[in-house]
């Protein structure tokens, strides 16, 4: 009555049904992980504008300096040293 081609159906109709409730599980674990961190990174009794101006003073400690222009043609130094200055 069960043909071969059947059995390995059903067979195949599970594993793929089981790997994907596992990855279904997963997701939500991880989900839930990175909702926690972020609750415990972020101070909760902080407003939203005292958060914000933490942000941006960290914004500002990130800035990095522009580069100083340098030439090797002493021509262009000189022209440049001039019209900056």
């Amino acid at each position: 009555m069960s043909s071969p081609i059947t059995i390995l159906y059903f067979i195949i109709v599970i594993l793929l049904q089981s790997l994907f409730m596992v990855n279904l599980f997963v997701g939500v674990v991880l989900a839930t992980y990175e909702k926690e961190i972020e609750k415990q990174s972020n101070n909760t009794y902080l407003t939203t504008l005292e958060s914000e101006y933490i942000d941006s003073c960290i914004k500002c400690y990130r800035i990095k300096p522009e580069k100083v222009f340098s030439s090797p043609n002493i021509l262009r130094r000189i022209c440049y040293s001039i019209t900056e200055h």
